[in-house]
């Protein structure tokens, strides 16, 4: 179930980076490093819940790790470490 839910976001979070680079072609780099943060992000979040730290996936966590990328993952981490949440 985890993993086809993730597959699910991850497609429909690369198909929206598609369309975000085509939308913004004149300013490549920032739209690059842009999607190369959303997508390490995303792997983080993988690598966490595969090694047993249960995030799940919800709107709001994936509106987090989608819009900040590598910063949201830490965001939810240290959330649901400080305050206990099942986010």
């Amino acid at each position: 179930m985890l993993f086809s839910n993730s597959l699910t976001y991850g497609v429909l979070g690369i198909l929206g980076g598609i369309s975000l680079i085509k939308s913004l072609s004149e300013n490549k780099s920032m739209t690059l490093v842009a999607l190369i943060n959303i997508i390490l992000g995303g792997s983080i979040y993988a690598l966490l819940n595969i090694m047993g730290m249960n995030i799940n996936l919800n709107i709001i966590t994936g509106a987090c790790i989608g819009v900040l990328g590598v910063p949201g993952v830490f965001l939810i981490v240290v959330l649901k470490l400080l305050f206990h949440l099942t986010i």
